[in-house]
Order: structure tokens, then C-alpha cells, then sequence
């Protein structure tokens, strides 16, 4: 398989990362170079998602203690003094 079919196929997702690095003619310094960026970039990705799912949390929450205390509210209106 030619290098371009290589990279072709990587970046159309058919090729897996460790079956692409091994097969590469690149370079290792630059295989690592790609890796490690991935892996990054992989990280923070997933941490901006674990904060995106954090403020969903906060507001979920926020949202639904609002409803439970308008809902408490008016079934116990009649009971306030």
C-alpha cells in the first residue's frame, strides 16, 4: 500500500491509529509528534465535556428545584396562615 493510500484511508477513519502508525513511512519522532497531539487534544476535549456536563448538572438541578418549590407552593397554599 502507497504512502497517500495510507493517508487516505487513515483519514477516512478505515484505517485505526496503530494499524496507520505502523504502516507510516513518517518519520518516529513525527508518528510520536502526531500522537501525542491527538492525545491532547483527546483530553481536552473530554474535559470540556466533563465541564459542559457539569453546568447541565447545576442547571438541571436549578430548573427542577424551581418546579418542586412552585409546585410545593401551590398545593399548600390553602395551609399557610
Amino acid at each position: 500500500m502507497e504512502q497517500w493510500e495510507i493517508e487516505r484511508r487513515h483519514d477516512e477513519g478505515l484505517l485505526p491509529d496503530w494499524m496507520y502508525y505502523q504502516l507510516s513511512d513518517k518519520p518516529a519522532w513525527m508518528k510520536l509528534e502526531e500522537q501525542k497531539k491527538k492525545f491532547l487534544d483527546y483530553l481536552e476535549r473530554r474535559q470540556r465535556e466533563q465541564q459542559d456536563e457539569k453546568q447541565m448538572e447545576k442547571s438541571l438541578e436549578a430548573a427542577l428545584e424551581k418546579v418542586v418549590n412552585q409546585e410545593f407552593s401551590r398545593i399548600f397554599k390553602d395551609f399557610q396562615g
